[in-house]
């Protein structure tokens, strides 16, 4: 049994196959015959059958569909005798060529015409043939047509809207610069300006104002105040020297000054160091009673001049800068155990500098750090106290670079000669120390081929060598091997900062000093550990021990 659709599709393939598409279109073109028999355009027989079956749509639709009835009543095979009566039944009702009824052109559009609606019905009722169902595609034009309608109705209901919002802001725009207009404040008075000011790309200054000069009268002062000189009054000094014997040019502010580097004229915020602790951060530290000065430094013959400074030197006689500036061990009972204390980073604050120098006894041997300014004088002035000077020399650490210790620093991958000339710039900064002392370090000195050519050139320069006590280092070995003055630091005092810390320190520092016999530490120059450490001193002698400067323990500890 056929679908519905097929049925449908069946009725419409009929209807164009009674269609003459051949003979519409030479109606159409104007077009003769094929066979050139025929010299006019009027429709010929041929042509005019081409509408002949039109009038008879209705009497075929139901034989067709009595047809489909019977087929699927008797659900034979007799499907092409069916089809065979059909056509018999169409060619029945078509016309001959022959024939004498000829409609005219007029009369087959009327036929046409006449056709029934085929929107008429609905598809599902049994009523409605099947060219009605045909009738429904020719309304697709009209649906575009409803839509294309439809889409128009829109743009103009947005074009409309737009045009309202347009008008709307352009309203409040206007009425917003009326009521500015209106509740403004006063205009500002006009200046008058000069035309030229006005041109493009000229400025001139001969329409504006002169400055208003105030009399020199108004600025002096009145007759019963005494007039005040206010040139700079310098006094007189011989404007320092080095301790080397270079002279300084001074600026006229004095002698310390100058010595200090600090009477050079600089830009305004340039050199300002915040210092992290002042004078009265020392308040509490006592002054010691200053004992014998030391001889003063440096001798002319225990130094060479370079280009890049004074470098200490052995004298032809063999003399060294160890034994000129060491400071001689005190007089006591040398079976007592001794003890040296190193107080290092001393230069770069003069606060924590000047306290270390007055509170703390003779015996205690100062480190200066390299980068601070003034070197010179802060030498002088310890060695007029009775200290003795340590030199300071840093070099790559093992946590670099989160511990720096600076561009001047030994470095473990340059080569020998490099590092030799940081050296020479090292011990170029000041003189009058008698040996240096190893700061940083922890990856440097444990190259022993790096810390070797250092340490022979120290010893070619007649120093000793202190060694920071950092893990690992070379340092104490290699001076041994080198026959060299040397000596190394056992205990960092204040490596934890506390008091509590600072006490269990020193009890160690104790007992190291009662089992080897001497010990050598460091101290950095804080306000709590200066405190402590002149406090804790002065219970030494009660103790049966001995305070002695780090020179006098050289080439007498045990290598560990």
């Amino acid at each position: 049994m056929k679908l519905p659709f097929i049925d449908k599709l069946g009725a419409v393939t009929g209807v164009f196959s009674r269609l003459n598409p051949m003979a519409l279109l030479a109606k159409i073109k104007g077009k003769k015959g094929d066979d050139g028999e025929h010299s006019t355009v009027v429709l010929d027989e041929e042509e005019e059958d081409m509408f002949a079956d039109l009038g008879d749509l209705d009497a075929l639709d139901a034989d067709i569909k009595a047809n489909q009835e019977e087929a699927a009543a008797a659900d034979s095979d007799d499907d092409g005798d069916v089809a065979d009566a059909d056509a018999d039944a169409d060619l029945g009702d078509v016309p001959d060529d022959d024939s004498d009824e000829v409609q005219s052109d007029e009369q087959a559009l009327a036929d046409l015409e006449a056709m029934p609606d085929f929107d008429e019905g609905s598809g599902d009722s049994d009523e409605t043939d099947d060219l009605g169902d045909f009738g429904d595609f020719g309304d697709f034009d009209d649906d575009d047509d409803n839509e294309e309608d439809g889409d128009d109705d829109k743009r103009a209901k947005i074009k409309k809207m737009a045009i309202f919002a347009g008008g709307g802001i352009a309203a409040a725009i206007l009425l917003g610069g009326v009521a500015w207009m209106i509740l403004g404040g006063e205009a500002e008075p006009e200046v008058a300006v000069d035309e030229t000011i006005q041109q493009e790309g000229v400025f001139s200054l001969d329409g504006l104002a002169p400055l208003k000069t105030v009399p020199s009268s108004a600025l002096a002062p009145p007759d019963h105040a005494p007039a005040v000189d206010h040139a700079v009054v310098q006094p007189e000094n011989d404007g320092g020297t080095l301790s080397g014997g270079t002279p300084i040019a001074s600026s006229g502010l004095g002698t310390d000054l100058a010595d200090l580097g600090l009477d050079k004229v600089q830009e305004p915020g340039v050199g300002i160091v915040v210092p992290s602790s002042t004078k009265a951060s020392y308040v509490s530290l006592t002054k010691w009673p200053p004992e014998k000065a030391l001889e003063v430094a440096p001798l002319s013959n225990l130094i060479k001049q370079t280009d890049i400074g004074p470098l200490p030197m052995v004298a032809q006689d063999g003399y060294s800068p160890f034994d000129a500036y060491a400071r001689p061990e005190p007089p006591g009972d040398t079976a007592q155990p001794k003890i040296a204390i190193v107080v290092t980073g001393l230069g770069i604050s003069r606060a924590a500098t000047e306290a270390a120098i007055q509170g703390l006894p003779s015996d205690v041997s100062f480190s200066l750090d390299i980068y601070a300014r003034g070197l010179d004088f802060w030498v002088k002035k310890m060695r007029s106290t009775g200290h003795e000077v340590l030199l300071e020399m840093p070099s790559e650490s093992a946590n670099f670079p989160f511990d720096d210790p600076g561009p001047a620093a030994l470095r473990s991958l340059a080569t020998l000669e490099e590092n030799i000339q940081k050296l020479e710039f090292i011990m170029s900064r000041t003189s009058g120390y008698f040996g240096l002392l190893s700061v940083y370090g922890g990856k440097f000195l444990t190259v022993e081929e790096q810390v070797q050519g250092i340490l022979v050139e120290l010893k070619r320069r007649g120093l000793m060598y202190v060694d920071g006590g950092v893990k690992g280092s070379q340092g104490t070995r290699v001076a041994y091997k080198e026959k060299m003055p040397w000596a190394s630091v056992e205990l960092n005092l204040d490596k934890v900062a506390g008091q509590a810390a600072l006490l269990r320190q020193f009890n160690e520092l104790e007992a190291l000093a009662q089992k080897r016999s001497m010990t050598v530490a460091r101290i950095s120059a804080t306000p709590l550990s200066l405190k402590m450490l002149a406090d804790w001193l002065k219970t030494l002698p009660g103790k049966q021990m001995r305070l002695v400067p780090v020179s006098s323990l050289a080439n007498k500890q045990l290598i560990r």
